[in-house]
């Protein structure tokens, strides 16, 4: 039983620029493998077409995670702000679909001041992993645009983790 929510990302050009925009679509459990069963968020209504989706939340990823989080009671966007980024930000809402608050930074990764050519990217939440019902363990890579550089520091291309607990402060309002 219970309803699965699917999140995905489509392009669209703001003033020359691609920005990247989630959108959200819903289906019974027992029908995931049945597409003709999904219905996207379209402003309020849930529709079977999905080029009527509405855009749930600009500026996100391509690579996010969305999960319920019960300390807080609401839902927990994470990602890499800009897709490539030191800034691993969450979002929240209190519902699956939004509408979703303004992206909080919780976490500026150190390993782009190493080099140039390092960046961050692909943050998500695991709220498998945690050992405390307020807290999100959080992972993201680090990755270089230099092959030899890749090839040749170890600290690079391995996840890496971190725990955000969120009774440590109000991370919304």
């Amino acid at each position: 039983g219970g309803t699965c929510y699917i999140y995905g990302t489509v392009d669209d050009a703001a003033g020359g620029i691609m920005v990247k925009q989630m959108i959200v679509a819903r289906v019974p459990a027992e029908k995931l493998g049945d597409f003709s069963a999904w219905r996207f968020y379209a402003g309020g209504d849930w529709v079977a077409e999905v080029d009527r989706a509405g855009r749930v939340c600009e500026n996100v990823a391509s690579e996010f995670s969305v999960s319920y989080q019960p300390a807080v009671g609401r839902y927990v966007l994470v990602y890499t702000e800009g897709g490539l980024s030191a800034n691993i930000v969450l979002r929240f809402s209190p519902q699956p679909e939004g509408p979703w608050g303004e992206p909080v930074p919780v976490f500026s990764c150190p390993e782009v001041g190493w080099d140039p050519r390092v960046f961050c990217y692909a943050a998500k939440g695991h709220p498998e992993l945690a050992a405390a019902a307020d807290e999100l363990i959080v992972t993201y890579m680090a990755n270089a645009t230099d092959f030899a550089l890749l090839e040749s520091d170890a600290r690079l291309y391995r996840p890496r983790f971190l725990r955000v607990t969120f009774s440590q402060k109000p991370l919304f309002d």
